[in-house]
Formats: C-alpha cells, sequence, structure tokens
C-alpha cells in the first residue's frame, strides 16, 4: 500500500516524496533481474556489469509545495536516470547524485554482489541523493548555480580557510613524526581525518548543506532506524535536539562548530525553529487547532529563502517582532 504524500515546503531541504516511493518500487522490480546479473557475475568468476542496470524513472513532483516552478522542472527534466551499480566502486557510499555534465545527471545507488539488496534500509540514502536532485532540477530550471542559496559566500571561504590552515599544520606535523610513535600515529591520523574524502572539505561544501541538514531532520522524525518511525507525526522531545546539537554525532554540525561558527548558528538556528513549527503542526493536528501564526512566518521565510535572499535575512533577523505583530492582526 503507497503511503500518504506529505507535502514538504522548505525550497531548500525539500524532496519530492513522490520520488522516493517511485524508486523504491522500480527498485524491487528490478531486484530479480539484478540477483540475476550478479549470480551470473559470480559463476563466472568475473566481476558484475557496470553499471548493473539501468533504466529511467518518470520525475513526479508530487507532496512538494506549490510554490515550485514544477512545470519548469518537468520540462528540465521529465525523466531521472537510476544506475545501479557494484558496491565496490561507490568509494562506501550507498548512493551519489552525479551533478555534471548535465546530460549525465543521474542518481546511482550501490550494491553488494551476493547481498540480499533491503530497499527499505536505502529509503534514507534515497532522500538524501533526491535533495540534491532537486538542487539539479532546479537549477536546469532557473539556469541558476547549485548549492549557492541562503549560504554566505564570504562566511563560506573563511570556513574553508580554516579547514585548509589546520589541514596544512596537520600535515606539517605528521610529516615530521614516525607512523610508529604514538605521537606520529596521532598526528598522521588527524591529517588524515582532516584531509579524507568524508571529512569537513566533504560538509564545508557548500551543495552539501541543505541535504545533511535535511539529513538530520530525518532522524529527529524517526528516520533511518528501519524507517518505522518515520513520518508519523509524532513530536520532537527539545532535549533529543539539544543532544544532537551538542554533540559530535552528525559530521555536518562538528564540521561547522569547528570551521563555521555562524553556520553552525544558522543550522542550529533553522533546526531549532524546524522541530518547534514541527512540534506546533504535530499538537494542531491532533488538537484540531488552527495553523499558527508561527507556521504561516516559516512557510513565508520558506519562499523568501528562495525568491527573494535579502528579504529572508530580513524577516530571520527581526522574527520575534513579526510574530508579535502578526499576532497583534490576529488577535487585536
Amino acid at each position: 500500500m503507497r503511503r500518504r504524500i506529505p507535502v514538504r515546503r522548505n525550497s531548500q531541504l525539500a524532496y519530492p516524496p513522490a520520488m522516493e516511493d517511485a524508486f523504491v518500487q522500480k527498485l524491487r522490480e528490478l531486484m530479480p533481474l539484478i540477483d540475476r546479473k550478479l549470480a551470473k557475475a559470480r559463476e563466472a568468476k568475473r566481476d558484475p556489469p557496470d553499471p548493473i542496470v539501468q533504466t529511467m524513472v518518470p520525475l513526479d513532483l508530487t507532496g512538494m509545495a506549490d510554490h515550485y516552478p514544477k512545470k519548469a522542472m518537468m520540462a528540465a527534466m521529465p525523466s531521472v536516470p537510476l544506475y545501479v551499480r557494484d558496491a565496490r566502486s561507490g568509494g562506501g557510499a550507498a548512493g551519489t547524485w552525479t551533478y555534471a555534465p548535465r546530460h549525465q545527471q543521474r542518481l546511482t545507488l550501490y550494491v553488494r554482489p551476493g547481498e540480499v539488496v533491503d530497499v527499505q534500509r536505502l529509503r534514507g540514502t534515497l532522500r538524501h541523493e533526491l535533495r540534491h536532485m532537486v538542487q539539479s532540477v532546479l537549477e536546469n530550471a532557473l539556469r541558476k548555480g547549485h548549492g549557492q542559496i541562503g549560504i554566505p559566500n564570504g562566511e563560506w571561504a573563511l570556513a574553508h580557510a580554516a579547514w585548509r590552515r589546520d589541514l596544512g599544520r596537520a600535515k606539517q606535523k605528521a610529516a615530521s613524526l614516525g607512523r610508529f610513535t604514538e605521537a606520529g600515529a596521532e598526528a598522521h591520523g588527524r591529517a588524515d581525518a582532516l584531509g579524507g574524502k568524508w571529512g569537513p572539505s566533504y560538509y564545508l561544501n557548500a551543495v552539501e548543506y541543505y541535504p545533511h541538514l535535511g539529513n538530520i531532520k530525518d532522524r529527529l522524525a524517526g528516520g533511518g532506524s528501519g524507517e518505522a518511525r518515520f513520518g508519523r507525526g509524532t513530536e520532537i522531545p527539545l532535549d533529543k535536539l539539544r543532544r544532537v546539537l551538542a554533540s559530535d554525532q552528525e559530521p555536518l554540525l562538528a564540521a561547522l562548530r569547528a570551521y563555521g561558527p555562524d553556520l553552525y548558528r544558522k543550522a542550529a538556528g533553522d533546526l531549532t525553529r524546524w522541530v518547534q513549527d514541527h512540534n506546533a503542526a504535530v499538537r494542531a493536528a491532533r488538537d484540531g487547532r488552527p495553523i499558527t501564526t508561527a507556521r504561516i512566518l516559516s512557510d513565508l521565510q520558506d519562499r523568501l529563502d528562495r525568491d527573494n535572499p535579502s528579504l529572508a535575512l530580513e524577516l530571520r533577523a527581526n522574527r520575534a517582532r513579526y510574530e508579535a505583530q502578526a499576532r497583534s492582526l490576529v488577535t487585536g
């Protein structure tokens, strides 16, 4: 039975939930073919074909808010290419989105030979890569560069400068010490961690900010643990959010805390407001109360983030004052 399609309203974090279901359904259809190709490759003692399978999935923007330019997005990418590849070619990734060149934009999922693919396990990966897909489709539709909307370039450059400084110092220290001493092993480990593929530079890439912020929201809402609780409309305890913000369990937040404190504060503020709005919406649905002025302003914030960044900054900086004014208009 198909899940009820919720509406995602944030222009930076949204993904089309109908596409998540469409990809899951396509993978389930393809599993017999994938298993046959993997088994045949094992019997012949050779690598499976690359890609194992490739197909197209029609773009379905159901569940995305109406302020998206859906007609232009559909015209820009009517169908989304899907590649399924051997996990050994993925460098540890469960999925990737290819941005460029435009004619090769596609979603790739990686499976292990001989492994029964747990399609449900892939939902979190799909949501992340679908957020990247929306970045590309919006870029194609609006002919604008992806990944920069709502992120101050100056702060981003400073964050990268601090990372390069620390990486240079770590490499210099590691080079002066052997790997086979305790201090040397620690220095080399730090240099490897800072400069590795999944190190801070990955999370300091502007195009990764919003998809990974979306991942955090998904996990706060119950995603990633078998998906049984995801999307069930339960309140998120503020203590849970505070623990996430204070710990290093989310690599994005850890990287921002160390190298982009202004961006960390932005992320913490965005997550806090999102949890508050989420909980208010859950309570309103449970108690039959109308949508609050805070929720209305959040929807407006989402639209301004896409359409008018300067007004978005003004609203974000003076949110409390505008909420008070809105309440006075309603109750006055």
